[in-house]
């Protein structure tokens, strides 16, 4: 330092003297930088270059492009500067982190790296808590500002947190929960819990166990966030625990990055798989988790077995979804095999399909389906297999896409809503209380209200009775608008001609909060605005589907437009007693319902609102009642398919 400063004092211009305040300045900064390794020595050797260059009698350009070039290499440094970087008491074990010391009495973070603003990225991983009696389990941070050890110690900072004092999942934006705590018995327990975060077009979603557990929309999240970093960290909070996290990836932007432990390759691991004929077709959904832990993209390849598994010699080969080359890692995988297509006339009920996995290391992770009638035998001649019981009027349908179809009787665009639990009414008015668990099976929902047009299809295939054209043409006044005038029983009856049916009450709610969590309308929190759905009597009419933004789900107008029936009977107490799977209201069961449905006289459920409703009407966890023999201007429906819980 006595060198450089001598050689700085030499010559005394102008110039001289301002370059030498920039570099003292520039040192100073980055004598407060010197844990980033390497950067003060090579600064240091910058400066003493440039120092002698100024000492001689070269020109001021080269001094120039010199300092450029040094500026240049170290603002690249700094631009890695967060990279991995292993921050507090945490320390290295093996091949986890742990995050919090062995004498129990600080907190440890480990930070991994500076995110760019994006619509997409996920973390995801495993943590341990040694199965003690309290503490901060787990910590996922996003923030913009400063530099947390805790869920309150930045700005601008979301943080996803494990909670094993409560026992609980939050979601917190500045320390302040965005929604309520989701309960979670045993997130305590000595064993390691797979955890992800993930965050999607303005969704976050957190899972546990590859299990989703909370799903939230902020609308807020861009102009919140910029510069963002992120990162991962434990407390104890005084009780003995140890926190370890371990095989931890970052996805950022569809991009996998470096995983931030240096683990050796790991298999992929298929899980949770489902195999399921879709009814009245000759589809098989094949339904599969998939998982590798090094963010390797995998070949996935299918065999079927037509002898319960001892040999897989099935021909079969028409599939499409995710199978093949470059699938990556996700929950609720899925695959459908055109069966009919293969096998168009063979008969057989011990069908078992086999999932491999290859992710180029040559080690492979299988999971097979043992299942007897996987494949359904349909009662119909001897060389039919999974075929619609009528051959001459198949009903079936097209496939749009992973998640969408086209079912051919009546024309209508379906969604495919995976089922799940929810927590399903409000604390708004008492029938709709209490709030209380309610778990679905998947099936597909028609994305629109049934047509006028398709509505005259039916009429015109089975010689049902009409209603008033001329009272439905005043509100729905072309074949795209949604058909009204129609009474229970009129949608039952369509449901049973188009084979298809009315969807509950329970899957109406969960198809209309579209993957929300506690949210009042179909679009989240916000008081509605007149541009969300069609509602308080300002068009006089009902509107073509699609003209508002559909729902998480894709589906329109679940709020307002018209009332839609369901199927169930309607009880103002029957939350209170209501069954947790499927649930059902009445004394009767769904199948006898179906079977029954023109003799039957209680109310039945009507959900949405309508055109002329206020915006209390148009919330999802309204109930509405009417006999079913009631028809008015105002009530239409929609149908949905059910593939199975």
């Amino acid at each position: 330092m006595g060198l450089l400063s001598c050689q700085m004092i030499v010559r005394s211009t102008w110039f001289d003297r301002t370059v030498q305040s920039l570099m003292f300045s520039v040192l100073m900064v980055f004598n407060m930088l010197a844990s980033l390794k390497g950067l003060k020595k090579r600064l240091m050797h910058i400066l003493q270059g440039i120092c002698m260059v100024l000492c001689g009698n070269v020109s001021r350009f080269v001094f120039i492009v010199i300092l450029a070039c040094g500026t240049f290499m170290v603002l690249t440094r700094l631009s890695y500067a967060y990279v991995e970087t292993l921050k507090g008491d945490a320390q290295s074990v093996s091949n986890y982190i742990q995050l919090t010391p062995l004498d129990y009495g600080l907190s440890g973070q480990l930070e991994f790296r500076r995110l760019r603003l994006g619509e997409w990225w996920k973390v995801e991983g495993e943590f341990w808590i040694g199965g003690g009696r309290g503490g901060q389990a787990l910590y996922i941070y996003v923030w913009s500002r400063g530099t947390p050890t805790s869920e309150n110690d930045a700005k601008r900072q979301y943080s996803i947190n494990y909670n094993e004092y409560t026992n609980a999942i939050h979601l917190k934006y500045d320390g302040v929960d965005l929604i309520s705590p989701i309960q979670e018995l045993g997130i305590a327990s000595a064993s390691w819990r797979n955890f992800q975060v993930e965050f999607r077009h303005g969704f976050f979603y957190i899972y546990l166990d590859r299990e989703l557990k909370i799903s939230y929309l902020d609308p807020k999240y861009k102009s919140r966030m910029s510069n963002i970093r992120s990162g991962i960290g434990a407390r104890t909070g005084g009780i003995h625990n140890e926190h370890r996290v371990r095989l931890i990836t970052w996805t950022i932007d569809g991009r996998i990055e470096e995983p931030s432990l240096d683990n050796a390759n790991v298999p992929p691991i298929i899980t949770n798989a489902r195999v399921q004929q879709v009814p009245n077709t000759t589809l098989v959904e094949i339904l599969y988790d998939l998982e590798d832990l090094d963010g390797d993209l995998m070949t996935i390849a299918i065999e079927m077995s037509s002898d319960g598994g001892e040999t897989f010699n099935v021909p079969a080969e028409s599939f499409s979804g995710d199978v093949g080359l470059n699938i990556s890692s996700g929950f609720d995988k899925r695959i459908i095999w055109y069966a009919g297509i293969d096998m168009p006339h063979v008969l057989g009920v011990d069908y078992v399909a086999r999932i491999t996995g290859d992710d180029g290391f040559d080690i492979e992770k299988e999971d097979e389906i043992l299942e007897d009638e996987i494949l359904e035998e349909v009662p119909i001649d001897t060389e039919g297999l999974i075929r619609p019981p009528v051959e001459e009027n198949s009903i079936s349908y097209e496939i749009r896409g992973d998640q969408e179809i086209v079912w051919l009787t009546d024309g209508s665009v379906m969604r495919f809503i995976r089922g799940g639990e929810f927590d399903m009414g409000s604390n708004q008015s008492p029938e709709e209380f209490p709030t209380h668990p309610v778990s679905v099976g998947s099936f597909y929902m028609d994305v629109n209200e049934i047509t006028v047009g398709q509505y005259k299809l039916f009429i015109e295939e089975t010689d049902y009775n009409p209603p008033v054209w001329k009272d439905v043409e005043r509100y729905s006044p072309t074949d795209d608008h949604p058909m009204i005038e129609v009474n229970w029983y009129d949608a039952m009856s369509y449901a049973e001609w188009a084979g298809k049916r009315l969807p509950t009450e329970a899957e109406w709610e969960y198809a209309a909060r579209g993957g929300l969590i506690h949210n009042t309308y179909v679009w989240g929190n916000e008081e509605p605005d007149l541009e969300e759905a069609n509602y308080g009597n300002t068009i006089k009419q009902t509107t073509v589907g699609g003209v508002y933004e559909p729902n998480g789900y894709g589906l329109h107008d679940m709020a307002g437009n018209v009332w839609e029936w369901c199927v169930d009977e309607f009880r103002g107490d029957f939350y209170s007693k209501s069954g947790r799977v499927n649930p059902l209201a009445g004394e009767l069961l769904l199948e006898e319902i179906l079977s029954d449905y023109k003799l039957i006289s209680t109310e039945r459920v009507s959900r949405g609102g309508s055109f002329e409703t206020f915006p209390a009407f148009i919330r999802v966890s309204f109930r509405d009642s009417r006999p079913p023999s009631w028809k008015f201007n105002l009530v239409g429906f929609r149908c949905i398919i059910p593939i199975g819980h």
